[in-house]
C-alpha cells in the first residue's frame, strides 16, 4: 500500500507531514498569502484514510493512504489555526485510537 506522502500540494497550500502516530497525523500547512509575500499558515490533524486498487478511465491507481475527503472534515480531520490547538486535538485522537484497539 502506498503511504499517505509527507509532502503534497493542494488548493495552493503546502501540505508537510510534522509527526504520525498510527493513524493519526500532523500536517502543517502554508501558503503565500497576499502581495507582501507573508506566509499563511494552518494546521490539519487527520485520521487516516485508505483506499483498495482501482481503475478509472484506462489508469490503474494502487491502493493507497489518503486524506480524508471534505465530507469527512469534522470527524476523520480538523483544522486549527496554531500549532498548540492542533497538538491538542493530535494528542485526544491517537488516545481514543489507542482506547479502540
Amino acid at each position: 500500500m502506498k503511504p499517505i506522502p509527507e509532502q503534497f500540494k493542494k488548493y495552493g497550500w503546502i501540505h508537510t507531514l510534522v509527526k504520525r502516530d498510527g493513524e493519526v497525523c500532523l500536517y502543517r500547512k502554508a501558503k503565500i498569502g497576499d502581495a507582501t509575500g507573508a506566509e499563511i499558515e494552518s494546521w490539519d490533524v487527520i485520521e487516516v484514510q485508505r483506499h483498495g486498487e482501482f481503475s478509472l478511465a484506462g489508469n490503474i491507481f494502487p491502493a493507497a493512504e489518503t486524506y480524508p475527503p471534505s465530507e469527512s472534515w469534522g470527524c476523520d480531520g480538523f483544522s486549527y489555526p496554531t500549532r498548540e490547538r492542533a497538538n491538542v486535538k493530535f494528542r485526544q485522537m491517537t488516545q481514543n485510537h489507542d482506547a479502540q484497539i
